[in-house]
């Protein structure tokens, strides 16, 4: 793994890339995940891709960009300059940011925008932690648990203008953030805690022709708790891009 750093309007981004394959993604990780979370799944899309990952969490950043449109402005700067032409694979609010931009793109389990109240949020997250606590997603899900709700809290607490404008702003009706992609392929998780399956469908009810939506039988996390899944979908939707 080589980390070089990407200035982006005063905002200091390490850039972590793995391998060095010819065909190459960009891989954006959940709100304010730290990359090494999913370094299992990353491990084996090296056996065929070179990977680039904007290093965007809390963990390692006290300011951060305060709305979807920002980010994806700063993911497709680093993309042109890292990883120019790339499929980009996002989970969680990452797998949106693939779909607003308007090149190929494979969305792990997207967050969508809906309009929930806040606490209604907060406990679908909640029980969303609680399983991975209990260990119903395997080991590394109770870890991984454990280290996001520490990183989350933290970042809440020191800096919390990173984490709740961005919150905020995918409270929003569904045809907000609408996908740009035209030609994307969508895993979503049909156990998933943050979305129900009726907001899923009715964001993606005006879905543009070349979305394509693949139901998978796992909860929000799995690209993090199932590696080899990762991997196996991310060959597979790639070769359907290609």
């Amino acid at each position: 793994m080589q980390t070089q750093r990407y200035d982006f309007h005063g905002l200091d981004i390490p850039i972590q890339t793995w391998g060095s394959s010819s065909e190459t993604l960009v891989f954006l990780t959940g709100l304010g995940v730290h990359p090494q979370h999913y370094l299992r799944g990353i491990n084996l899309l090296t056996d065929r891709f070179r990977v680039v990952i904007p290093d965007l969490s809390f963990r390692s950043h006290q300011k951060l960009p305060s709305s979807p449109g920002d980010y994806l402005n700063l993911v497709t700067e680093v993309s042109q300059r890292y990883a120019p032409g790339a499929v980009w694979v996002g989970h969680s609010f990452g797998a949106l940011l693939a779909l607003l931009h308007d090149g190929p793109a494979i969305a792990c389990s997207p967050t969508i925008p809906a309009p929930v109240a806040l606490p209604r949020m907060i406990g679908r997250a909640a029980h969303q932690q609680l399983r991975e606590y209990f260990g119903l997603e395997g080991w590394y899900g109770c870890r991984f648990a454990a280290m996001v709700l520490t990183d989350y809290l933290r970042a809440a607490v020191t800096h919390p203008s990173i984490v709740f404008p961005v919150i905020k702003s995918l409270n929003q009706p569904s045809s907000t953030f609408q996908p740009q992609s035209h030609h994307a392929i969508v895993f979503q998780s049909i156990k998933d805690e943050l979305h129900r399956r009726e907001e899923y469908a009715t964001y993606f009810k005006t879905n543009p022709t070349g979305v394509r939506i693949i139901p998978v039988p796992e909860h929000h996390d799995w690209p993090i708790n199932y590696p080899q899944h990762l991997m196996e979908r991310v060959n597979f939707a790639f070769d359907e891009l290609s």
